[in-house]
């Protein structure tokens, strides 16, 4: 059966009934933006609820953000995920918030390395966090929890996370994550890595030597009872995020990935590294049905460097018309 079945099944009561409808879209559009950010605050809402449906066009959970700088992208984009992590926060499907910010030193062969390092930095703090300030990966390790795993042992893991003379969860961990694994499997023949699995609920907690292996790859001795799978090339980091999305996946929710500032790449002289970072942000919705992408970005910039302008490689043509020419369409904010 496919993953995709899963949110078809009885057991979830239709799950997507309410998303779309009129008073949650009203809710979202209202809420801490001035009247020109509305449109923009709707686009965003639809990337996320093609997400949250699995739609087949990646081109339909793409929001573009354009404007000049000071027009507000950023505030509308934060406001708008906040707002919307909020509105889910006790409904049976969930949003997974990142605003990923291109300020840092990054080259186009070390793109994959700085995404998946700034996305797990991002969903393990609280920018998003919900009334008790937990953060976006611990509210996923929590509904894991909830769905899949017994009570007893649910206390038992707390326990030993509380506990710092043992290290006994690193094995519970493992256990939880080879029954979350065999979940998996029962709607997907793209299997879990139970080791991951177990990696990715430590991280939920804080665990440091989880969360340095997500981010790093660097596995230590003490995780060695996981059996972790290598994080050090591209296609094993965009691995680790797929996982990351399919367990969202498993208790209803996305991963909402905002790219913020991304006219920093051509401060730091790369105009490659721009078009580097708009075409893996297509290729991410290609190949994960409920990862939503919100790019914020400064128009003139936008706009040349996609055309190829400034001399360099150009966006692709089909990588322009999943961004430019699928509904949410882009939006313009006025200064």
């Amino acid at each position: 059966m496919p993953l995709t079945s899963a949110f078809l099944d009885a057991r979830n009561d239709d799950l997507f009934t309410t998303i779309a409808n009129f008073t949650n879209a009203r809710e979202l559009t209202e809420l801490n933006v001035g009247e020109h950010q509305k449109e923009a605050r709707s686009a965003i809402f639809d990337a996320i609820v093609h997400a949250l449906k699995l739609s087949p066009s990646p081109g339909a959970r793409i929001a573009l953000i354009k404007g000049d700088a000071g027009s507000g992208k950023s505030h509308v984009l934060t406001t708008t995920l906040r707002d919307f992590a909020s509105i889910t926060e006790h409904r049976a499907y969930a949003v997974y918030p990142a605003i990923l910010q291109l300020t840092a030193p990054v080259t186009i062969a070390t793109y994959d390395v700085w995404l998946l390092d700034a996305l797990i930095r991002e969903l393990s703090a609280r920018h998003f966090g919900d009334e008790a300030g937990l953060s976006p990966l611990r509210r996923l390790a929590d509904k894991l929890l909830q769905a899949y795993v017994e009570e007893a042992t649910q206390a038992t893991f707390q326990e030993e996370i509380e506990d710092l003379e043992s290290d006994g969860e690193i094995e519970i961990a493992l256990k939880i994550g080879q029954n979350i694994a065999r979940e998996a499997r029962a709607w997907s023949a793209e299997g879990l890595d139970p080791g991951l699995v177990g990696a990715i609920l430590l991280a939920g907690f804080n665990d440091p030597s989880a969360l340095n292996y997500l981010r790093h790859g660097h596995a230590d001795s003490r995780l060695a009872p996981l059996r972790l799978p290598p994080i050090a090339t591209p296609s094993q980091r965009i691995d680790a995020i797929r996982s990351l999305s399919r367990l969202a996946q498993l208790v209803h929710g996305c991963l909402v990935l905002g790219f913020d500032q991304v006219e920093n790449t051509t401060r730091l002289g790369d105009e490659g590294l721009f078009v580097h970072a708009l075409t893996q942000a297509v290729r991410l919705v290609e190949s994960i049905p409920n990862c939503a992408v919100v790019l914020a970005v400064v128009s003139d910039e936008y706009d040349d460097i996609t055309d190829g302008g400034r001399g360099g490689r150009a966006l692709a043509i089909s990588d322009r018309d999943r961004i430019e020419r699928e509904a949410p369409f882009p939006v313009l904010l006025g200064a």
